[in-house]
């Protein structure tokens, strides 16, 4: 997969929230942004908000596959706080320096010298920007590309060394999520059309879900229920559809901020006592927290990664996150968290958990029992982690972005 770049325009709601913060670093990079003011006249067209923003792995800080103002306000909010990913000039220290770094990437893209070329110039059959992956019953992998703006289908067990796609979907809008039931019916969440598509095993559109409402369709699980649920990122939700496009119910409005994954699994919650349970990845609370499928909060767990110590201070971060991005159960139950920013998937228990007290309120954690992958290019390694699969036999897939390829990168024993 070579490396590529698209610029897009994103039509979604900025909330009053991420406006404020926003706004709030103006004055950070009011000297910056003066020095190339003619550049501002010229947008006067087209406007800020739907203007073409381009990708950048450094500025990407909310994941979504666009560096745009939701970025820029996510990093206003947190640009304090310790996180790698925010380091952008690599001196170890977040500081106004990296805030222009990130506005130098973000405007440069009006200049026309982000180096992306327009997602009409891609090729199809040529997986460049692998962002959410789904096993299907029968083994096959699905996996999204908003730069192609295809679902490709791949066969993890063919002998091809250059795992050539048995299938793609075309003509989608910047497809972020993508889920397939037991019968074959796929689901894909396109954020350009705001709206999730369904599609029959043999690759026809049947049906949308959501349009124009949907904003954000992160991550999609279809429900024992037969319920199709959409993780809304911007809506701070998670919606639920029956098959024929009725919304049945919102789960997590007021509780969980920007919610970038979603579980469902049953699992042993006591001795003897088996319950399914859905799943979400509060990236904004850096919390995962557990509801009932009807949509009552059952637990929560999780917090921000801490350093601890004066001198040489350790980064405690087992059990805690900095950016979650996707989240999986095993069959044994164990629950697998990938951390973009971290660059690593954590093995946590999910029921038994470790009750924190420190400076601030108490809360809990889940138990740590392991984890793989670490920062790099190299074979195993991750940059920029967007998604985690788990297949029948145990194998985890990885939408490994930042290295431009999907690979198998850990084995449940």
């Amino acid at each position: 997969m070579g490396i590529f770049r698209f610029p897009v325009s994103p039509k979604r709601n900025i909330d009053q929230r991420n406006v404020f913060l926003f706004l709030s670093v103006a004055v950070i990079v009011a000297p910056f942004a003066c020095s190339i003011s003619p550049l501002w006249f010229g947008l006067g067209k087209c406007g800020l908000v739907t203007a073409d923003i381009g990708t950048n792995a450094l500025t990407d800080n909310n994941n979504d596959g666009t560096t745009d103002m939701m970025d820029f306000a996510r990093m206003a909010s947190r640009w304090e706080r310790f996180s790698d990913k925010y380091d952008v000039t690599g001196d170890n220290y977040i500081d106004v320096a990296d805030l222009l770094v990130f506005a130098d990437n973000w405007l440069s893209v009006f200049a026309g010298y982000s180096g992306g070329g327009n997602k009409l110039d891609a090729v199809y059959g040529d997986n460049n920007y692998p962002t959410r992956l789904t096993y299907a019953a029968d083994g096959l992998l699905y996996v999204t590309d908003p730069g192609t703006c295809s679902v490709f289908i791949y066969d993890p067990n063919t002998n091809d060394p250059n795992l050539t796609p048995v299938g793609e979907l075309r003509g989608l809008d910047k497809p972020l999520s993508v889920a397939v039931d037991n019968a074959g019916f796929i689901y894909v969440g396109n954020d350009g059309r705001n709206n999730v598509e369904i599609f029959n095993p043999s690759g026809n559109r049947i049906r949308t879900i959501g349009d124009g409402f949907i904003q954000m369709p992160n991550s999609i699980k279809v429900g024992p229920d037969d319920n199709i649920y959409i993780c809304d990122s911007l809506a701070d939700a998670v919606y639920v559809y029956d098959l024929k496009g009725k919304l049945q119910r919102t789960i997590g409005s007021g509780l969980v901020s920007f919610p970038s994954s979603i579980e469902i699994a049953t699992i042993e919650t006591s001795p003897g006592v088996f319950e399914t349970e859905l799943y979400v990845a509060d990236q904004r609370h850096y919390k995962i927290k557990v509801f009932d499928l009807e949509g009552n909060l059952k637990r929560e767990f999780g917090n921000f990664a801490r350093k601890e110590g004066y001198f040489n201070p350790t980064l405690i971060w087992q059990g805690y996150y900095v950016c979650l991005q996707s989240i999986v159960m095993d069959d044994q139950g164990r629950l697998h968290v990938l951390d973009s920013a971290m660059k690593k998937v954590q093995i946590l228990d999910p029921v038994n958990l470790v009750y924190i007290t420190d400076d601030g309120d108490p809360y809990y954690i889940a138990t740590f029992l392991d984890s793989y992958g670490e920062e790099g290019t190299g074979p195993g390694q991750l940059k920029l982690p967007q998604d985690i699969a788990i297949n029948a036999g145990g194998d985890v897939a990885v939408a490994n972005n930042g290295n431009n390829r999907v690979e198998v990168m850990y084995t449940i024993p």
